[in-house]
């Protein structure tokens, strides 16, 4: 694909995505709140070879599945969340933070049974320093999941999604059973898979999974075409993308195949890329982009994000200026 066929395609995808507008999204999947604690490094500890963080400042972003809403909602779709929450402080923050980018939070339950998934990063000047995880990757019990389906059975029956994304982030909330009721839904579909469901999506319509996910799913790895061969007779997807970092985006439908290469950037950070990718995807072929064009804008979204620190939600003027400042676009 040539530059100047990319910077073409380029164009008129961001001349279409006020259609993006026109869509209703139900994102399905864990949701994480992300903490950051900001500070300065000014000495090593004399009680072990770590650096000791003066804390300057706390903030918060939305993460997981919330963060895939997210995205999805500043692209300008109305968006719907089903998820899982503890019943605690963090629980609360996150609930409000899902609210104030105007996010229906009908699908999401609060548990007593687990906390909310955090993940908290200790950063100095732009890097990460560490991570801190409070979770429970356990699947749902047997009365969370039924409160979760009998809630997500009512959000189907009662209201229309153009797209389902279901974001399996291996915390418990996906679950074979509400996979099954998923594939009920008569809109377009799409899943970003991690190992333990993986080969339970059979007939979903996006099958995104990343170069770790897909070696993962055969336990080893294995050559690039036998693996995407077998993926995609197994799961009969109508787009099989996988995800490969700075070699961009391949592609595979019944009809062709093919790689989109990454734009060259200066990457902060990669947290939420793969988010970025599959709203995209979704909502690009929801709008009937096809395969390739879905995947440029999908390379374009992810490689702004990757700009930032932390989650990031574009907008579309965002976008629109990414693709000036890549010389895309006039």
């Amino acid at each position: 694909m040539s530059e100047h066929n990319i910077a073409t395609r380029i164009k008129n995808i961001l001349r279409g995505i006020d259609s993006f507008q026109d869509l209703r999204v139900l994102v399905i999947g864990d949701l994480i709140l992300d903490i950051y604690e900001e500070g300065d490094v000014e000495r090593i500890s004399p009680e072990a070879p770590i650096p000791i963080v003066r804390l300057k400042r706390s903030f918060y972003r939305i993460g997981g599945a919330g963060n895939v809403a997210h995205i999805a909602r500043k692209m300008g779709s109305q968006v719907t969340i089903a998820g899982l929450i503890g019943d605690d402080k963090e629980g609360e923050i996150l609930m409000e933070l899902l609210k104030s980018t105007g996010i229906n939070t009908s699908g999401v339950i609060i548990s007593p049974e687990r906390p909310t998934t955090q993940k908290t990063r200790i950063i100095s000047r732009g890097q990460q320093l560490l991570r801190l995880d409070k979770e429970s990757d356990d699947e749902m019990s047997s009365s969370e999941e039924q409160a979760f389906i009998n809630n997500l059975q009512n959000i189907l029956q009662t209201q229309h999604f153009d797209v389902i994304i279901i974001e399996d982030y291996d915390k418990g909330v996906i679950t074979r059973n509400v996979i099954n009721h998923t594939k009920k839904h008569k809109g377009s579909s799409a899943v970003d898979p991690k190992e333990r469901h993986f080969w339970d999506y059979k007939g979903f319509d996006i099958f995104k999974p990343n170069m770790r996910e897909l070696n993962a799913a055969f336990g080893k790895q294995l050559p690039l075409e036998l693996a995407i061969n077998e993926t995609f007779k197994r799961l009969t997807p109508e787009w099989l993308i996988v995800t490969m970092g700075e070699k961009g985006i391949y592609y595979r439908t019944k009809d062709k195949e093919g790689t989109v290469p990454a734009f060259a950037i200066e990457v902060a950070d990669v947290t939420g890329a793969g988010d970025a990718v599959i709203v995209a995807l979704s909502l690009c072929k929801a709008i009937r982009c096809n395969v390739e064009d879905a995947c440029l804008f999908a390379n374009l979204t992810a490689s702004l994000v990757c700009q930032r620190i932390g989650t990031f939600a574009p907008e579309p003027h965002d976008l629109v200026h990414h693709a000036k400042a890549l010389g895309l676009i006039d």
